[in-house]
């Protein structure tokens, strides 16, 4: 996943709403084509040629791997092996646990330790959900909606002795052992995700710049 501004993402509850339409006759076997389209919500987020999905399809087909065919905000995604079913769930970022993993538990983990690089722009912990839009004989669209929340930090470094200084880390911890790092289940069919155990740790994060961005005056 792309992203043209810094965030940090945490792992919380998002709300989310699936849409459930008609289930089509399927009288051939087709390996259908996905269209995803990400919404952005104001982070200019993009799908890279690299990113990969996880599929569910409606011939109990799991965790499908479909890779995306180019960038861009609404791309085309191709399956690595052939398909029977229709596309019917998907989730981001694709990850080989959930091979044997029902939809409604899909599992994923926000680490605690993480790096961003400005120039490449790679968010890692970006979880998102397809939503089906459409589908017919030959693709599926999806709509794929975040699933955790992300926090814009905007540093005021005018008049200090921090101005040029390069970022290296940035580390958050927040009272009370909230969690907002470790393991968490989504439920593709709701968009609903359930927190794993607490962990030593699970409630803080540090981010790490790769570049050493430089802080400016008019940050």
């Amino acid at each position: 996943m792309n992203t043209k501004t810094i965030f940090a993402a945490f792992a919380m509850f998002a709300l989310g709403i699936a849409c459930t339409p008609s289930e089509p006759e399927v009288e051939e076997t087709v390996s259908q084509k996905v269209t995803a389209t990400v919404v952005d919500n104001g982070a200019a987020t993009a799908w890279t040629k690299s990113d990969v999905l996880g599929v569910y399809t409606d011939a109990s087909e799991n965790n499908v791997k479909y890779t995306a065919a180019s960038a861009g905000t609404s791309v085309s995604f191709t399956a690595a092996t052939e398909v029977k079913g229709t596309p019917k769930y998907a989730y981001y970022p694709y990850s080989e646990v959930n091979n044997n993993v029902s939809h409604t538990e899909v599992k994923l983990s926000m680490p605690i330790y993480r790096e961003y690089h400005s120039t490449y722009k790679d968010l890692v912990g970006d979880f998102r959900a397809g939503v089906l839009d459409s589908r017919n004989w030959y693709s599926s669209t999806f709509t794929f909606n975040r699933v955790v929340a992300l926090y814009r930090f905007k540093v005021n470094v005018a008049g200090t002795p921090l101005v040029n200084s390069n970022i290296r880390t940035i580390s958050i911890k927040v009272n009370n052992k909230r969690q907002i790092t470790g393991d968490f289940k989504l439920n593709l069919a709701d968009q609903t995700i359930s927190l794993g155990e607490f962990v030593e740790g699970n409630d803080s994060l540090t981010l790490k710049w790769s570049s050493e961005p430089t802080l400016r005056d008019h940050y």
